[in-house]
């Protein structure tokens, strides 16, 4: 495995792991879309947002958060990046499938940048695929038939900017057939499903479908297959390069804009360091599961201590971001965990403690030596709705946190000394030396790579 450091622009440094990506993900369009992004980037129209984009973040609160400044520029080039990698594909007459929101990787002798954002989750892989509903698709998919990922996938209609728009329409598992095979065809246009199956109604403001795939298991489950083909609709002509940059451009700028709604109405409505775990509505994505958001704050040698009770939840996890909601770098590192790769208390409940030093236990939230930032946890699939209150707030604003609570998701949050932490942990989590850790880490780079590379390192289920 060949592992080498990169520094982002004016942050600190992340570790890149180089893998190659198979079959899934080196597909022609794959190649031409992020080729095209990355010779965007010099684009006059692209520079001069990139600055203006560089000011609004300086001028926002999340500046004064310790430990932002250091971090805006990886944050401020991945979005960037992944509005180019939109761009691309914001044809609805020439439809092609997007693999986003993902580390850095390399290809071909040529390295592409990250391209994560927007709280992502470690254990998601998201395709895009730009649309109108003008036209009609024919979405065509493809499970592993041995080491297939979780069995929820969903499709999502997005409105414009299409990146950070929040979901229209959601298609989910439950109103999707799957042949024996593993094969699948969803059909995407304009009507509405009125009780088809495998249809997704594209609202008339669509502008992406968004895919989402889970991986609980890495080491012995491997993304979908993901197509497109375009089924009818108006003919359109070809843009110029010039034209994508100066689209871009203005995806980026409206992103942002959200992007700093996101943190202003998540990360600034309540205390720090406590969770608060509410049922999502369609528009953010994933309905009907439950999602919780906040910033962590921690002094010198403190780690923040949070247990999680599972509910009902198939899948349960937490991860850690920036102080600017992206992700820390998962795949050389513990800055995710779920509960396949976590260890529960004796009681079925999972606690996980967040810190930039090692505590010494196995649930170990990985901060890359952050003290501020934001954590994120998500329960789903679901069997049983939970008990709910409602919170009472206002959640008319784009990405304000939902009405709809759930208390019974979050036992407690709490903020204590490192070296108390191996007291703390409740039976049923192992204690982790070095040579442990040492080994925890290097299997989790291992198993990243079976999603780009598409080869299990396990036997499947």
């Amino acid at each position: 495995m060949d592992v080498t450091r990169t520094q982002p622009p004016s942050g600190p440094t992340t570790t890149a792991v180089k893998a190659e990506p198979g079959a899934i993900w080196s597909s022609r369009d794959q190649r031409e879309i992020d080729a095209l992004a990355l010779s965007l980037l010099g684009h006059p129209a692209v520079r001069a947002a990139r600055d203006r984009t560089v000011q609004r973040f300086e001028a926002s609160p999340e500046f004064a958060v310790p430990d932002a400044p250091a971090w805006m520029a990886a944050t401020v080039d991945d979005l960037l990046f992944s509005c180019l990698q939109f761009a691309a594909i914001d044809d609805p007459s020439r439809p092609k499938v997007m693999w986003t929101l993902r580390r850095p990787y390399s290809y071909g002798g040529r390295e592409f940048p990250g391209s994560h954002y927007g709280a992502d989750n470690p254990d998601r892989v998201y395709r895009m695929i730009g649309v109108d509903a003008r036209y009609s698709y024919r979405i065509i998919g493809r499970r592993h038939p041995t080491h297939p990922s979780e069995d929820d996938l969903g499709f999502e209609a997005i409105p414009p900017p299409g990146l950070w728009g929040q979901p229209l329409v959601r298609l989910p598992r439950e109103r999707i057939d799957i042949a024996a095979d593993g094969s699948f065809e969803i059909v995407a246009d304009g009507t509405e499903a009125d009780g088809r199956r495998n249809h997704l109604y594209l609202p008339p403001e669509s502008k992406v479908v968004v895919v989402r795939d889970t991986l609980l298991d890495w080491a012995a489950q491997v993304p979908n297959e993901v197509s497109v083909e375009l089924l009818g609709g108006p003919a359109a002509p070809l843009r110029t390069n010039d034209e994508i940059a100066r689209a871009g451009a203005e995806i980026y700028e409206r992103c942002v804009t959200l992007a700093l709604g996101f943190m202003d109405n998540c990360l600034r409505t309540g205390q720090p360091n406590e969770l608060l775990a509410f049922e999502r509505p369609v528009k953010w994505g994933v309905a009907g599961g439950l999602f919780a958001v906040n910033r962590f704050e921690l002094a010198e040698g403190e780690a923040l201590l949070i247990t999680l009770d599972p509910l009902t939840a198939g899948y349960l996890a937490i991860n850690a971001c920036d102080p600017w909601t992206r992700a820390l770098p998962y795949d050389t590192a513990l800055a995710s965990l779920n509960n396949v790769q976590a260890q529960a208390d004796t009681d079925g409940a999972y606690t996980f403690v967040l810190s930039p030093r090692d505590p010494g236990v196995h649930n170990w939230i990985d901060t890359a030596g952050l003290r501020t930032g934001a954590v994120v946890a998500r329960w789903e699939l679901m069997t049983q709705r939970p008990p709910t209150v409602d919170s009472g707030k206002d959640d008319s604003k784009a990405w304000a946190l939902g009405r709809t609570v759930v208390d019974a998701a979050v036992r407690q949050s709490r903020v204590l000394p490192v070296s108390e932490v191996p007291a703390a942990i409740p039976e049923g989590q192992a204690l982790v030396g070095r040579r442990e850790r040492q080994a925890q880490i290097a299997a989790r780079a291992a198993e990243h790579h079976v999603r780009v590379t598409g080869v299990p390192i396990s036997p499947g289920p």
